[in-house]
């Protein structure tokens, strides 16, 4: 049995959904509640504590949007259902990451993890990539989506349950065995989704993502947006926003794809998403995936502004920071968890996350970890699960064990998965008093 709420909900469940709309309306579509608007940020926010069941003040109403809200004294079952976005889609609030598997993971490997994510602990989302695994190699290039298409054959009673989530490369040259440099023009995109679905036999693809821009922008750690001026001619070889919409439509109409979400997008590029899908009455975008945890925090600002009114909630990539957050790298931990892990067989990979503040602040971490009873990775993984913005979060391992403790997180009634307000102030303490950008206020 799920508990099914709409995403965007805090934690003691408050109904409420980004859709566009003139005034506050409350509809039941399928048992869950919505709400309409088209208000300011302040204001939403006020709406949102009106909808809440406790029917907490204006002022309580802003806490809850910076910090999660208490847990409702009723019981709610694990995992939580949600829905994404505009679709019909219901994801757990938990989803089984895969980029590993046909790198750091065998098929055997993978499958135990696909066993026991989805028959143990009920979850039902999946994510993968037609880049995967990483780091991206020819020799491995879609190894990830034939593993799990294996596990798919095996559990053909499952599919209906399942949600499928993959990706379509954007361009670089640093990919050039796929597609000969892969691009987002209209052929790419379809051909892109055919040789997906062929891989994972399936029919079709629930959640079919843009893995990055087709222009350019800053990517995978990069902070600053280049001189759009000294590019403008590679500029205008750019597909088109529409371009790729009109891909994903044929796809949509073809039952090939069923909903579209983005990935590695910044505030513009959410937005002209959602305007182009307007005008031109394209499939809208329902979800982005993005990197976010406690060293990358920097959706909480114009990029959650842009999720909400594009109703595309977060998909969380990168949650523990490619494992950092877990504490296996640091001096004193034991050597024996990074075996096999991805810092250490490659080393040259994410090295943002391994610079010395990134050190510290991992450290401090773990000391609050410690003072409230949960691993470094629990606190890591139940910070991001109650942010308002986030959908689902985006789980991989490379050991069940691991996977276990981490899915314990996701459980809010248990000492794993709790998140009370001194757990939020000591966070944000390491983080504002000692690795955000010192310009920068609460």
């Amino acid at each position: 049995m799920f508990v099914q709420t709409p995403l965007g909900c805090n934690r003691s469940g408050s109904s409420f959904h980004f859709f566009t709309g003139k005034s506050v309306l409350g509809v039941t579509v399928g048992g869950v509640r919505r709400i309409r608007y088209r208000h300011s940020p302040h204001r939403l926010f006020e709406l949102i504590a009106q909808s809440d069941r406790g029917g907490r003040d204006h002022a309580a109403a802003a806490a809850a949007a910076a910090s999660p809200a208490r847990p409702s004294t009723a019981r709610a079952e694990w995992p939580i259902k949600r829905q994404l976005g505009e679709s019909d889609l219901l994801v757990t609030n938990c989803c089984l990451g895969t980029m590993t598997w046909g790198e750091q993971n065998t098929a055997a490997e993978a499958h135990q993890q696909l066993d026991y994510a989805i028959h143990e602990r009920g979850l039902n989302f999946i994510d993968c990539a037609e880049a995967y695994p990483v780091p991206p190699r020819p020799e491995t290039q879609g190894a990830t989506e034939r593993i799990l298409g294996q596990w798919l054959r095996q559990n053909r009673a499952l599919r209906s349950q399942l949600v499928l989530a993959s990706k379509v490369c954007g361009p670089g040259r640093f990919m050039n065995w796929i597609r000969g440099g892969p691009q987002l023009d209209r052929r790419s995109i379809i051909d892109a989704c055919h040789a997906s679905l062929e891989r994972l036999g399936v029919d079709t693809i629930d959640l079919y993502q843009i893995h990055w821009p087709a222009r350019r922008v800053p990517l995978f750690g990069e902070h600053a947006f280049p001189d759009p001026h000294s590019a403008a001619e590679a500029e205008a070889l750019v597909p088109s926003v529409e371009t790729q919409l009109e891909a994903m439509q044929q796809l949509v109409r073809d039952g090939k794809v069923r909903y579209v979400g983005l990935s590695n997008e910044t505030p513009v590029g959410m937005m002209e998403f959602a305007h182009a899908a307007e005008r031109a009455g394209l499939p809208r975008v329902v979800s982005v995936q993005n990197s976010y945890s406690l060293l990358h925090r920097e959706f909480e600002g114009a990029h959650a502004e842009a999720s909400a009114r594009c109703h595309a909630p977060l998909l969380v990539y990168s949650p523990l920071a490619g494992g950092v957050l877990s504490g296996k790298y640091l001096p004193d931990a034991d050597p024996q968890q990074r075996e096999n892990s991805r810092f250490t067989i490659f080393q040259s990979y994410m090295e943002r996350f391994r610079k010395p503040s990134a050190t510290e602040a991992v450290r401090q971490y773990a000391q609050v970890a410690r003072r409230f009873g949960k691993t470094p990775a629990q606190l890591a993984l139940s910070f991001v699960r109650t942010r308002w913005f986030v959908g689902s979060v985006i789980v991989g391992a490379t050991r069940v064990e691991h996977l276990q403790e981490n899915l314990a997180a996701f459980d809010e009634h248990s000492d794993a998965g709790r998140w009370d307000a001194d757990m939020e102030q000591a966070v944000n303490e390491v983080y504002l008093n000692g690795y955000r950008d010192v310009a920068l206020g609460v």
